[in-house]
């Protein structure tokens, strides 16, 4: 529900390239002469509706707004949860492309360090880790540097997972 600047739809298509500088203040001017007619206008309607882009190039730029929000959770270390039943909730809800793997990989990857996650570790280190698919389809998939791929291939399930983490 709460994001930074930096994470408004019209920062994401500026960071992206898909808008300049100049377009972007065009953009808010338009929208704060619409607000003084009663008018209020999220920023990717008024884009398109200005013609610079199209409701399919808003919306990519939406799922990536989205995913960054989604990331940025990961630096909470405190946070509550609810759930509520029913097969209306998300009625009315949008719905955007979201790679859960992939994000929760980038959750991680930037904003956990060895002593955040360690805690997790205790149950499973004496555990023999082996991979469910080829370690070249995780690199594909997940965008994994160097260091990444190096652990990612210590787990052929002839090493514990404190093996393997101590080595690291």
């Amino acid at each position: 529900e709460h994001g930074s600047l930096g994470e408004t739809l019209g920062r994401v298509l500026l960071r992206n390239n898909k808008i300049t500088q100049d377009q972007y203040a065009e953009v808010i001017e338009w929208m704060t002469q619409t607000i003084f007619e009663n008018e209020q206008m999220r920023f990717g309607e008024a884009i398109v509706e200005l013609g610079m882009l199209s409701a399919e190039d808003v919306f990519d730029a939406l799922c990536e707004q989205v995913q960054r929000k989604i990331v940025a959770c990961f630096q909470w270390e405190t946070f509550e949860t609810s759930f509520e039943k029913g097969e209306d909730v998300l009625e009315g809800v949008g719905n955007f492309r979201c790679p859960v793997e992939t994000l929760l990989v980038e959750g991680i990857r930037v904003h956990w360090n060895r002593e955040r996650l360690a805690p997790l570790f205790p149950a499973a280190e004496t555990q023999y880790p082996l991979l469910a698919m080829s370690a070249g389809d995780l690199v594909d998939r997940f965008h994994l540097n160097p260091d990444e791929q190096i652990f990612l291939s210590e787990m052929d399930g002839r090493q514990t997972l404190g093996a393997i983490c101590e080595a690291a």
